[in-house]
């Protein structure tokens, strides 16, 4: 407990207050993909390592991860895009992580790097997550990101470097059901990553599990940040399972749907997802007017 009280001392001394927002999202993992951006509340290693780190504390494996990220805009504005961001490039990139489970208190180190609306970033993340008793956990994640960007396509680059600190709370109320707490960005480094959430998982029969997601930029009015996303994940012959899931984003103004495939063995894992998004209104820089966006995500994990 005390390294992690250390930990998060060192979050808050670190971070940046105030940053320009730039259309960029975060990270997701395959796992989130498949289910349209919901799953903070999934009870894996790898939710804990990108998201929630807090889930981190409750298992005693470590593992592996890679995952690459590739997409394809659809009616795209090209001279638009070029204008704005420098080219017209849709987002890709790729991420690693390992975790180590073999103290009391579990982290993990993780390294992204990825291309979305002409910025290109890096992001070096720490996490760490301790036990308050058996059944709940807190965590912290400490990121370090430089971005690479333009203002338009004549001028020169801009580099920009940044701290953020991401904190979450984890209750096992039951073997079917928990809740997560969650805080991205509470100082707005990044600025669209600040937001809260409450998350969920729970079985609603074997084999049958349901997410749920809902939160908002505290700062902001609910109207103009909530999010809610929702999925479901149906385990199937032998390790194989599939999931859907549906999101509204007021934040970066986005809504639709991802699904996925994936396949857990006795020390490795594979996944595969889709995520369709298009604008919900007629405002918004992700995704420009009549654009939609297409995103593949593959991962592989290996358990030791």
């Amino acid at each position: 407990m005390k390294i992690f009280l250390s930990l998060l001392l060192q979050c808050l001394l670190a971070f940046s207050t105030f940053a320009e927002k730039k259309p960029i999202r975060p990270w997701e993992t395959t796992q989130m993909k498949s289910m349209g951006g919901a799953g903070l509340g999934n009870l894996t290693m790898i939710n804990g390592l990108y998201n929630n780190p807090a889930m981190l504390s409750f298992f005693t494996n470590s593992l592996a991860y890679l995952q690459i990220n590739s997409s394809k805009l659809e009616n795209a504005t090209t001279t638009t895009r070029n204008s704005l961001y420098g080219n017209d490039t849709p987002p890709k990139g790729f991420t690693v992580g390992i975790t180590d489970s073999s103290n009391e208190n579990k982290g993990g180190v993780t390294y992204q790097d990825y291309k979305e609306s002409g910025i290109d970033r890096k992001r070096y993340g720490f996490s760490m997550s301790s036990l308050i008793n058996r059944d709940m956990s807190i965590g912290a994640q400490y990121n370090y990101t430089t971005d690479k960007f333009k203002d338009n396509s004549t001028a020169p680059a801009i580099d920009d470097k940044f701290h953020q600190g991401n904190f979450s709370f984890t209750y096992l109320v039951s073997p079917k059901l928990n809740l997560s707490l969650l805080w991205f960005d509470p100082f707005k480094s990044a600025g669209y990553e600040s937001k809260s959430m409450i998350a969920s998982q729970v079985t609603i029969v074997e084999k049958v599990l349901l997410f749920v997601d809902f939160g908002m930029d505290i700062t902001s009015s609910l109207e103009e940040t909530y999010i809610l996303n929702w999925a479901t994940e149906i385990n199937f012959f032998r390790g194989f399972y599939f999931r859907y899931g549906r999101f509204l984003d007021r934040i970066i103004n986005q809504q639709g749907y991802g699904t996925g495939l994936g396949y857990n063995g006795e020390r490795f894992s594979l996944e595969f997802a889709i995520k369709n998004s298009e604008r919900k209104t007629d405002q918004g820089l992700f995704l420009l007017e009549g654009e939609k966006l297409k995103e593949t995500s593959f991962s592989l994990t290996y358990l030791f």
